[in-house]
This record gives structure tokens, sequence and C-alpha cells, in this order.
């Protein structure tokens, strides 16, 4: 068996050893190359002479007769020590190129995924440009899938990697290569770093394309990748059948149940109630519209003859002249919330959002609803641990249905949080809603309203949510929210 590479202190160490074994009475003078390749790893030498060391590296190495592929793991631990200075890494990272290309540039891939530096990110660009090491780009788009605050995605410096790696090519379309393997790792790409590379290189393309046009139309074009991969063939089935693009991992295990939902029946069920979509109905559809969509195909049949803006017509005469009792505190960080009108959202609300705010208003006015929901809301005020909140369906007669699944033990974050239980989650993929309470105390008036972390779960999920708030023992307030942040106040529900 080979010997392992002695780690990087322990070859510093015996160097220094041998470096004071050569300096007693009548020995000979220390060899100065010694000390250079002892700097290579030390971390307290000065950077100019640290990275003089580096790039004679190899050179050292040979005239002390040290194996090559020592210096190399020396000069790789290097380079990922975030703790060093991105210019000591860089030369570490251009020391180990000649040595061994495809090696390096392995390396750089797994390096970018995970580098918190920005200026670190923008010099291994720089290096995999130069070398055309295409064999990266799966870890720039890794990396770019993270959300960096205050830094917008056309000036991330993963973007002006892809751009120069891949020269007059469309983004999206990079980063579907990458979703479909090839742009990604040679070796092995049902790993399990493999599926995290593309899963973000999806994330990602959601963000990047977020009209769904160009996704759409790379995933339905005829390629043996989208037909022989059951990611991709799930990918494409939801985008060619039911007209909608899932925007995260989890959608896409969502797409995967729909499909054996009912023994497959929702499914041919919502095709067709898709395809019969006008293109204006069918703008901003989402995975969170087809139940919906196969609810009104089956109980509110006018509204799918109606233009958008007839829904919103009907939507105003609904909602707007009900009591309203909008959310009142700021953000953690001051911010007001959202206005909850229709109003203020009208223009962002897609033909497939207003047809969600009118069934919620149904349910909103539903007395057997209301019953079920005041039952609920008793157990969950008694409840400190958690909110409680489940999810709403409708029967085959299209009567609404409320099913409460309570958090499990490790899911109970205080009473002013609700998780989703795995129970809720497979049990909810064709419900019309998820749901949950503000209701700690009797009245919550200034929480009449879903919170941030509540808008962060509709966008986690995908879903159609609303949240029920305590304005009394006998009075709720309902606020249907989308994961676009749309909030509409949809006014009280009493006892």
């Amino acid at each position: 068996m080979r010997s392992r590479a002695l780690p990087i202190f322990a070859a510093a160490a015996v160097l220094s050893v041998l470096c004071a074994c050569s300096s007693g009475p009548g020995a000979p003078t220390a060899d100065p190359s010694l000390a250079s390749y002892s700097s290579i790893a030390d971390e307290q030498a000065r950077e100019p002479a640290r990275i003089a060391s580096i790039n004679q590296a190899f050179a050292l190495a040979e005239a002390r007769q040290i194996p090559r592929e020592q210096t190399r793991e020396t000069l790789k631990k290097v380079a990922w020590a975030a703790r060093n200075r991105p210019a000591v890494r860089l030369a570490a990272v251009d020391a180990l190129t000649p040595d061994d290309p495809a090696d390096t540039a392995n390396m750089v891939r797994l390096l970018v995924a995970s580098e918190p530096s920005p200026d670190m990110v923008r010099g291994l660009a720089d290096r995999a440009a130069k070398n055309n090491w295409t064999q990266t780009t799966s870890g720039f788009v890794s990396r770019w899938a993270r959300i960096t605050p205050n830094l917008p995605d056309d000036t991330r410096p993963e973007r002006d990697a892809l751009s120069r790696l891949h020269p007059g090519r469309p983004i999206p379309d990079v980063i579907y290569d990458v979703l479909t393997g090839k742009l990604g790792p040679a070796a092995d790409p049902s790993s399990q770093s493999a599926q995290r590379e593309r899963q973000a290189a999806w994330g990602l393309l959601r963000r990047v394309d977020p009209d769904n046009r160009r996704t759409i139309a790379l995933l339905t074009a005829d390629s043996p990748e989208a037909s022989a991969d059951p990611m991709l063939a799930t990918l494409r089935l939801a985008a060619s059948e039911l007209r909608v693009v899932p925007e995260t991992a989890e959608q896409v295990v969502w797409v995967q149940r729909l499909r054996a939902a009912q023994g497959g029946a929702f499914w041919t069920t919502a095709r067709a109630a898709a395809a019969r979509l006008t293109p204006e109905q069918a703008e901003g559809l989402a995975l969170r519209h087809i139940p919906a969509v196969v609810f009104a195909s089956a109980h509110r049949t006018e509204w799918l003859a109606m233009t958008r803006a007839q829904l919103l017509a009907e939507a105003r005469r609904r909602i707007d002249a009900k009591p309203h009792v909008f959310r009142s505190t700021a953000t953690p960080g001051g911010d007001a919330y959202p206005p909850e009108t229709l109003r203020a959202h009208d223009r962002r609300l897609p033909w497939a959002d207003l047809l969600l705010v009118l069934i919620a208003a149904d349910l909103a006015a539903d007395r057997t609803s209301a019953d079920a929901l005041f039952a609920a809301v008793e157990r969950d005020r008694a409840d400190a641990s958690t909110e409680h909140g489940g999810c709403i369906d409708a029967d085959d007669a299209g009567r609404f249905t409320v099913r409460v699944f309570e958090p499990r033990a490790a899911q109970r974050l205080g009473d002013d949080r609700f998780v989703a239980s795995p129970e809720l989650l497979d049990a909810s993929d064709t419900a019309l809603f998820h749901f949950h309470f503000h209701a700690r105390a009797a009245n919550l008036a200034p929480f009449a309203g879903p919170s941030q972390a509540d808008i962060d779960y509709a966008r986690l999920h995908g879903r159609a949510c609303v949240v029920f708030t305590s304005l009394s023992n006998s009075r709720l307030n309902a606020d249907v929210f989308f994961p676009t942040s749309a909030v509409i106040d949809l006014g009280p529900l009493d006892r």
C-alpha cells in the first residue's frame, strides 16, 4: 500500500528538525531551500515570502527529494484554507496548474462551490476562463445558486465566469446543461454530490428565467437526456402536460407524487383542464394553481370562461366591501408589511392567482368550514408549543374539507411558528391551500396576516396559503397569500 502524504504540520516539523540538525557545531550551513519549502505551510510567514516559496514549490521539493504527491497535497491545503488570504490561495492554484491541469480544474470546481470569499471566486473565475476549464461550470453554478444579500444576479462573479467559459451562449442554456449532466462532473453523475449540483442548477435556472419561457422550451425540446433521466422526465412532463415548471427541489418531488395521485386520475384530469386554458389564463401558471384549475373545471366552470379582468372584477365585488383587519406589526428589520388589498396587488396577480382568491373567498363564506376551523382554533390556543395548521381540499361534490396536521415533537418551535409535518406534505398534493392559525390569544388583530416566515413557507413549498387570525372568541380574520409575497385580506369568519 502506498504511504499517505504527511500532513502539512508534520512536513513542516520534519523540515524544521532537519534544519536544526544541520546547524550544529561543525555542521554545514542550513540549506536555504529547506526553509523556503517550510514557509509554504507556515501561516505566520510574511505573505510575499510565502507566495515566492509557493511559486517555486515543485522546484524546491525536487531539490530536497520531497515526493511530488506530498507537495500537491500541501498546496491543495493552502488553496482550501479560507483563513489564508486570497493572494496566497490563488498562488497555490497557479502552482498546481501546470503540474496537473485536470486535477487542479476538478479542485477548483469543488472549491468554488462553497467558497465564502467573493475575491477568491473572482480569482478562480479568471483562472478557469484563462485555462478554458469548462468542467468547472457546475461549481460556479452551485455557488451562484446560493443567494447573496445585496448582490444582484446580473453583477455576480459567477455569472461573469459562465459568460467567459461559454462565450455567446445564453446563460439559461449553460445552467440547463449542468442540470442534464452535460456540464457536470464526468465521474458518477448519480452520486449525492452530483445530485446536489443538479438541484442547485434547477434552483438557479428558476431565478434567471423567471417567466419560464426558455426553461419550457429547453424541457420540451426532443433530447435523449430529458427522456432517460427520471428527474428531467418529471420536469418535462410538468412543462408539456401541465404547462408549469416546478420552482424548487421540493416541488419536483411534489410533481412526482402528483403523477401517482388518485391512481393517476388526478393527473389525467389536470392535464385536460390545463390544456383548455387560454394563453392569458396560462400566463404565470404555477404548480400551486393546478388543484384550483381542477376544482374550477368541476365545480366553478363559469370562472374558467372569464378573462383576468373579469375575475378581478368579481373578486373586488366579493371582497372589497367586507370589513378588513390588516396586520400592523413591523418586520424584525422595522419594515412595514405589504398592503393586503386587491388594489395593491392586482397588477401582480396572474389569472390563476385570482382564481385562487375567489376560491378562498368561497371558503371564508362557508359555514361548515368555519365550524371546523373554530374547533381547531380552540385546540391551537390550548397548545403553547406550536401553531396548528393543515390543508384545505374539496370532496367530489365540491364541499370544502379542513384537515388538521399537527407538527411533530421536533417541529414544535413555539407558539408563533408553524412547521409542515411530513404527513401534511404527503397528504396535500391535490389540496387547494395550506393553512395555519395565529391564535395564541383571543385577540391578535395586530398579527392579522402572514409573517415573513409564513411567506417564506409559501415560497419554499410553492403553495397557496391561508392564515386565520383570532380576533375574538367568535371571529377569525382570513388572509390568502402566495409565494410571490402577495397578500389579500378576505375579511372575517364568524362562529
